[in-house]
């Protein structure tokens, strides 16, 4: 059957997205240790990967576009669970479990990434909050000693 392109692009994103996790992992060691290069460093690569994904995206695309030209049918959404359900009864059940093997691997990853880059956030939040409060302790014009005197 003609799926060789939609595995191509889907082994590619699945790659891309891989690589998305390990950055955005890298990134949340040097937000940690606080590692300015690091930081940059991981959201050039970032970057890099989120436009390939566009590109990987376009050929998915064009993939279900020749799909529907091979199979004569129209896929409602480019959603994996989707097309998957639209080729249930035009390619083999050994096909079918390896798209789904696919959308399970490709959303995990996503939800991988997603979990990161929330926790990347809270770090960076919580960064920002103690910076404004070490700020305004410093600044203030209270007569409040900074520093215990009775040690």
């Amino acid at each position: 059957m003609d799926l060789k392109e939609l595995y191509s692009s889907l082994q590619k994103h699945e790659k891309n997205l891989n690589e998305l996790l390990e950055t955005v992992q890298k990134k949340q060691i040097a937000l940690i240790s606080m590692s300015h290069q690091g930081i940059e460093d991981s959201i050039q690569q970032e970057e890099k990967l989120l436009i390939r994904v566009k590109e990987i995206e376009k050929e998915r695309q064009s993939a279900l576009d020749n799909l529907t030209l091979t199979y004569n049918t129209k896929f409602n959404s480019t959603k994996l669970s989707d097309v998957v359900e639209k080729l249930k009864n035009l390619v083999s059940e050994d096909e079918l479990k390896s798209l789904s093997k696919f959308e399970n691997k490709i959303k995990n990853l996503a939800e991988m990434i997603s979990d990161v880059n929330n926790q990347n956030m809270f770090l960076i939040q919580h960064s920002k909050r103690f910076i404004n409060e070490t700020i305004n302790t410093l600044l203030s014009n209270n007569k409040k000693s900074i520093v215990d005197r009775k040690i």
